[in-house]
């Protein structure tokens, strides 16, 4: 790899889907790590600068914007399918298997689901909210789940004219639109309070029951077709106390998952995986390595979940949360390591 580091991913799904995850934002501390890890060009290429980021009422009414233009790196709006296959590369990739023993001595034995044996110096669990890895080196620490509050998220035609990425917020119920190259636009419809929510018989439904009074969720289910997908969302809190076990570590939202209502779940991985690199390259001792990245980590990290967190128990429409979210936001948004 770029960092000198030889990697091979373990991929329990047989393939990876165009539909994962639909779209994602990318902060300006994600384009710094991106930098640093030499990927920010390549990620730039097939993503669309997004000027701003803007709080709006369920009408429209503009509460609050931070020029992300002004920001020493881009924030960028892109396919989530794209930014894995840019990301990945050339890398090595195992597809339909999963690890299931993990054993340490001076490698560590990675028993595989096809019951074969494979040894490395580290293991590194990216896994997500419901990590083997984390279940394997630290034992059960199942995810919190934020059981009020469930989405959808698509993607159609920018037919809606969205420039900047623009969150509508109103009683219990997040609307968010971030355009995509490709005249495209990623919609997240939720968080959604369960009070808020009316349950129809499809999706689309759903949307337009619960965002009745919302009118870009009305242009935008317009604009939905037969091969519009859309993708449940579950919101989830992982608050594991230890990211490390010999030669066993956790990044991203294997170690920390939050609300994504920041957007910094996949910048979060990437400062984790810039930080882990680092203390690899300039450590000889592993263990040593490992501690520093949760140090230099940790703080970070619980500021940004408690925040996503106070987002997201505080989902209404007021001018002082817009302040909240210029403050949050732009605090969020700089690259800390």
């Amino acid at each position: 790899s770029a960092s000198g580091i030889e990697v091979e991913l373990i991929e329990k799904r047989p393939e990876f889907s165009i539909a994962d995850g639909a779209g994602v934002l990318l902060p300006g501390n994600a384009a710094a790590m991106l930098d640093v890890l030499g990927h920010l060009d390549a990620v730039r290429a097939h993503a669309r600068e997004i000027p701003g980021v803007q709080l709006s009422s369920p009408e429209g009414k503009v509460l609050g914007r931070v020029p992300c233009d002004e920001l020493s790196y881009p924030t960028l709006g892109m396919r989530y399918s794209r930014l894995r296959e840019t990301l990945l590369g050339d890398m090595p990739v195992s597809f339909g298997v999963s690890i299931e023993t993990l054993h340490d001595d001076e490698q560590t034995a990675a028993g595989l689901s096809d019951g074969s044996m494979r040894r490395y110096d580290l293991v590194v669990g990216a896994d997500g909210v419901h990590s083997s890895v984390r279940s394997l080196a630290f034992g059960e620490q199942p995810a919190e789940v934020f059981e009020q509050y469930s989405g959808y998220r698509f993607v159609i035609d920018n037919d809606l004219g969205f420039d900047a990425a623009t969150t509508y917020l109103g009683d219990g119920r997040t609307l968010l639109f971030v355009p995509l190259p490709g005249n495209q636009v990623y919609c997240g419809a939720g968080p959604v309070h369960a009070d808020r929510k009316v349950a129809a018989d499809t999706p689309a439904e759903t949307i337009a029951r619960t965002y009745h009074d919302f009118p870009k969720a009305a242009e935008a289910l317009q604009a939905c077709d037969e091969d519009t997908v859309f993708i449940p969302s579950q919101f989830w809190q992982v608050d594991t106390p230890l990211w490390h076990k010999g030669r066993t570590v956790l990044i991203g939202d294997a170690a920390h998952a939050t609300a994504p209502t920041l957007s910094q779940g996949a910048a979060m991985a990437l400062e984790d995986a810039a930080v882990l690199i680092a203390e690899l390259k300039s450590c000889e001792n592993l263990n040593e390595a490992l501690a520093n990245y949760q140090r230099r980590r940790e703080s970070r990290v619980r500021f940004v979940q408690a925040e996503s967190r106070r987002r997201i128990l505080a989902n209404d429409t007021t001018d002082a949360k817009a302040g909240r979210l210029q403050r949050f936001s732009s605090a969020a948004f700089g690259a800390c390591l």
